[in-house]
């Protein structure tokens, strides 16, 4: 097996300069090809820039950016890379395009070169035709911005010689980086992820997202997917809250005609779809009062989400909002409270899709005119700093970190009931959580700021 030994970098856009840089970094010969030399010389710019910031943070030495700089060369004649080993592509991402470029290098470069390209939505066999070596043909995607990703994806065409694979795989790791395998799909292992979740944001588990970044090592504020996955799934906060002696509604989960978890309620019960948020399924229909509503509104909930469905206990009481923040010292935010007072007459006091955002989400409508959050003033001390304990009890038991809203409810008799947390809650300037911090002497921007700073420790560390 032939050692890689020099780099031809097709392309010095913002992919290719970080390519070439830490292609240099680890000591490859590397020659970057554009097509004037005014590219060339805005891509060597990117290049020295991006090495300063690195001396600027710590990440690298003077003696370490002399060395990077000594074993680039910027080129505008393919045949000045003809002496290289590797050559990765990072130009448009245009099929004609790049297959042109492959044809091309097939007749200057040495036989047992390797071609890679940097594509993330082309296919890597639609070019292994027209770069003449389909057997050593195979994508090498790497992540912006490349000297601070660690993934790379190398990808396999069924045409690909494992030999080629593995040269590729210990070039990977010679830079630093880590390769992970992945098959020949336009978007490969991580935008075929990565995309979905962001087409399906608002639906999708937070915990998923939180686990690509980690996967893709970018830092991030808010709670790990192990705190999310808890408290995202209502019915698993319920269980882990109860084993740390927190008080939340009876409850049982049921889905088509099975029971996962019984506990002995009664009703009047309240009816919602386990793993969403923002009162996604909870209308007033959700809180029933027999067995007959309870059987239409699981069977409909059912239907509508295809899911299990969470029955719990209905606690009619007050409703307050708890602001939790911090990691190793957690404090809680002042009190808020959602103020039925207001609340059409006879209606079950509810956080409902319609009391939080209006009939049809245009913010209209009697529940939501009927609501609003107060900051409560006749709550006895002592009940306000149970209240505030519970939230962060309930924070440390589910692992949240950085921040989050606990929402509880009190009954007339002074118990506290947690009803739902909500890890890395909504943060708009006028949000429940936003208003306590300033309440509390925390602006806007200081809350944003304390936030990132949380965020920021642990990466320190």
């Amino acid at each position: 097996m032939k050692e890689i030994k020099k780099v031809g970098v097709l392309g010095g856009g913002l992919m290719g300069s970080g390519i070439a840089q830490v292609s240099a970094a680890a000591g490859f010969p590397t020659t970057v090809r554009e097509v004037s030399d005014a590219l060339c010389a805005k891509s060597r710019q990117s290049i020295e820039k991006s090495l300063a910031k690195g001396i600027e943070r710590g990440k690298t030495t003077e003696a370490a950016r002399d060395r990077t700089l000594k074993n680039l060369r910027f080129v505008t004649d393919l045949n000045q890379l003809a002496d290289s080993d590797l050559f990765i592509e990072a130009v448009v991402e245009d099929l004609a395009v790049k297959n042109g470029l492959w044809s091309q290098l097939n007749g200057i470069a040495s036989p047992d070169a390797i071609f890679a390209s940097n594509t993330s939505s082309l296919t890597i066999i639609a070019m292994a035709a027209a770069s003449g070596r389909p057997d050593r043909m195979l994508g090498l995607h790497f992540f912006n911005p490349v000297p601070s990703m660690k993934l790379v994806e190398v990808v396999r065409t069924i045409t690909t010689s494992e030999e080629t694979e593995q040269r590729a795989i210990e070039f990977v790791r010679a830079l630093g980086k880590e390769p992970i395998r992945a098959k020949d799909s336009s978007g490969f292992v991580v935008n075929l992820l990565l995309i979905p979740y962001m087409l399906d944001a608002i639906k999708a588990l937070e915990s998923n997202v939180a686990a690509l970044l980690n996967l893709l090592d970018l830092r991030y504020t808010g709670s790990s997917p192990a705190g999310l996955i808890l408290a995202g799934d209502k019915t698993l906060t319920k269980k882990v809250l109860a084993f740390h002696g927190i008080q939340s509604a009876k409850f049982a989960t049921m889905y088509r005609g099975q029971s996962d978890w019984v506990g002995d309620i009664s009703f009047p019960l309240l009816v919602k779809p386990p793993q969403e948020d923002a009162s996604l399924g909870i209308t007033q229909k959700s809180v029933v009062n027999d067995v007959k509503e309870l059987l239409d509104v699981i069977s409909s909930t059912q239907r509508e989400y295809q899911s299990p469905v969470l029955v719990e206990e209905f606690i009619d009481g007050r409703e307050f909002y708890v602001g939790v923040i911090g990691n190793s010292k957690v404090e809680a935010l002042p009190i808020v409270e959602l103020d039925f007072s207001k609340f059409p007459a006879g209606l079950p006091k509810i956080a409902s899709w319609e009391a939080k955002w209006g009939d049809d989400g245009d913010e209209k409508g009697a529940q939501f005119e009927g609501t609003q959050s107060i900051f409560p003033t006749d709550l006895p001390e002592d009940l306000a700093t149970k209240i505030q304990q519970v939230a962060i009890d309930s924070f440390q038991a589910l692992r949240l970190r950085d921040y989050a809203r606990i929402d509880i409810r009190v009954t007339p008799e002074g118990e506290v009931y947690v009803i739902e947390a909500n890890p890395n809650c909504y943060l708009e300037q006028k949000s429940e959580f936003a208003r306590a911090a300033q309440k509390s002497g925390l602006g806007y921007p200081a809350l944003i700021a304390r936030i990132v700073e949380l965020a920021s420790a642990r990466y320190a560390r």
